[in-house]
């Protein structure tokens, strides 16, 4: 069984129903006070709909924001997916004796402009990159 809530598998089979789109799975999903994030794979561009009314439906039934993740074995095509409309400066991978992680450096002006604020980023990343995750702003 994959890693999704009930919640949020119920509101994507709604959707699917409504919309009748096929071409996209739901593989995980991660809910948290501002967003829903869903982690998909296939024809993601289906999922979001003419005008955004598919995502714009999942919000309403999940009562939350909704961000649409393709899942990819691209960590930066995540994190851009994750992101949305902030500029990414760039992308740092870390190698220690405590492990790999991943840092994240993100335009100083665009922190007002994130989908949730940078501590449930960061934990959301690290569920989606599976390594630790940290956002630096310049």
């Amino acid at each position: 069984m994959k890693n999704i809530n009930m919640k949020a598998q119920e509101a994507f089979q709604k959707a699917q129903k409504k919309f009748l789109f096929k071409e996209v799975e739901l593989e995980k999903a991660i809910e948290m006070p501002e967003v829903t994030i869903l982690l998909c794979k296939g024809k993601i561009g289906s999922l979001i709909g003419k005008n955004g009314v598919i995502v714009a439906e999942l919000s309403k039934i999940l009562e939350n924001k909704v961000r649409i993740v393709e899942h990819s074995k691209k960590q930066k095509k995540i994190i851009l997916d994750l992101i949305g409309n902030v500029r990414l400066l760039g992308v740092n991978e870390i190698y220690s004796p405590a492990g790999q992680e991943t840092k994240i450096i993100i335009n100083s002006q665009d922190k007002n402009s994130l989908i949730t604020n940078p501590a449930h980023l960061e934990q959301a990343l690290t569920q989606l990159l599976r390594t630790k995750t940290t956002i630096e702003f310049k």
